[in-house]
C-alpha cells in the first residue's frame, strides 16, 4: 500500500507538471502574437485619422480640435491659432473688467468667429464636430473660447492664487502623512509576512520569492500611483504649471512616437520597443507564477 501511494503521488506530480507545461506553451503563444500584432495596432487607420487633428490649447488645457486647411496642415493651423489666443489671452487680461465676447458672422462663405474684436478664426465644415453647422459650430468654439478667458483671468487674481497655494500646501502635508503611515503600515507587513513564510517554507517552496516582489512593486505601485495624482492636481491649478506640464507630455509623447529606425519598410518608435519590453516582462512574470504555482 506505501508503495502503491507513492506511485499514485508521483502521477499526479506528473499530470500537473504536463499541465503546466501546456499552461505555459500556450501563454508563450498568446504571448508571442501580441508581440507580433503590436507594431500593427500602432499603425492602423484609425490612428491615422486621428493623426490629421490638431488640438487648440490655452493655458495648458485642449479647447478643441481644428482638421487641415486648404494648404495649411492640423498642427501649423492649430500653431496659428494658439498664437492668436495668446495675444487674445494678453490684451484681454490689460483690459480691466470688460468680459470676454465672441461674434460670427460670413465672409466668401466662410463662417468667421471673431473673439474680443480682435482675432478672425475661420470654421469650416471639416471642423463639424457636434454640431451639423459652421455657424454652430463656431458658437460652441466661441463658447469655449470665453470662458476659457475668464477662467484665466480669475486664476490669474491675488485672491485665487492664495487659495490655490493654500490647498497645494494642504494636499502636500496630506500626501507626506499618507506616505509615511503606509510606509509603517508596510513595515508591520513585511514583518508578518517575514514571519508567515518562515512557518511555511516548505508549503511554499519557492513561491515565497515571488510572492515578496510582489508585494514590494504593488507598494512602489501604489506610492507611485499617490503622488502622480497629487503632482497633476498641484500642477493644474497653476496656470504656469500647468502650461509646463502640457509642454513636458508634448515632449515626451513626441520623443516616443517619433520613428528611430526602419526594418522591412517599417517604422518602429520607442513606444514600440517598450510595448514589446513591456510584454516580455509580462511573459517573464507569467511563467515564473506558473512555475510556482503549477509545478
Amino acid at each position: 500500500m506505501p508503495l502503491l501511494s507513492y506511485a499514485m503521488f508521483e502521477l499526479k506530480l506528473t499530470r500537473k507538471s504536463k499541465i503546466s507545461r501546456w499552461f505555459l506553451l500556450v501563454l508563450a503563444g498568446l504571448f508571442s502574437l501580441l508581440l507580433t500584432l503590436t507594431p500593427t495596432w500602432a499603425r492602423s487607420p484609425i490612428v491615422g485619422e486621428f493623426d490629421r487633428k490638431a488640438p487648440v490649447v490655452l493655458d495648458g488645457r485642449v479647447l478643441f480640435h481644428v482638421n487641415d486647411l486648404n494648404s495649411l496642415s492640423a498642427e501649423e493651423r492649430a500653431e496659428i491659432i494658439n498664437q492668436k489666443l495668446e495675444q487674445v489671452l494678453l490684451d484681454y487680461l490689460g483690459g480691466g473688467q470688460q468680459p470676454a465676447f465672441y461674434g460670427i458672422y460670413e465672409k466668401n462663405k466662410e463662417t468667421i468667429l471673431r473673439i474680443n474684436d480682435r482675432e478672425n478664426l475661420t470654421v469650416t465644415e471639416r471642423d463639424l464636430r457636434e454640431e451639423r453647422r459652421t455657424d454652430a459650430q463656431a458658437r460652441k468654439w466661441g463658447e469655449k473660447i470665453a470662458n476659457a478667458l475668464q477662467v484665466a483671468k480669475s486664476e490669474r487674481s491675488w485672491s485665487y492664487r492664495r487659495q490655490a497655494l493654500l490647498f497645494s500646501l494642504l494636499v502636500l502635508a496630506g500626501t507626506l502623512a499618507v506616505h509615511f503611515i503606509l510606509r509603517w503600515v508596510n513595515w508591520l507587513f513585511d514583518r508578518q509576512l517575514k514571519l508567515y513564510l518562515d512557518k511555511n517554507k516548505k508549503l511554499l517552496s519557492d513561491g515565497h520569492e515571488f510572492l515578496k516582489r510582489f508585494v514590494r512593486l504593488a507598494r512602489i505601485g501604489l506610492l507611485f500611483g499617490i503622488w502622480t495624482a497629487v503632482i497633476h492636481y498641484i500642477t493644474d491649478i497653476f496656470p504656469v504649471l500647468r502650461r509646463w506640464r502640457y509642454w513636458l507630455f508634448n515632449l515626451l509623447r513626441d520623443s516616443i512616437t517619433e520613428p528611430i529606425f526602419t526594418s522591412n519598410q517599417t517604422d518602429y518608435t520607442v513606444l514600440d520597443i517598450l510595448v514589446l519590453l513591456t510584454l516580455s516582462v509580462g511573459l517573464q512574470l507569467v511563467q515564473e507564477t506558473s512555475r510556482t504555482f503549477l509545478c
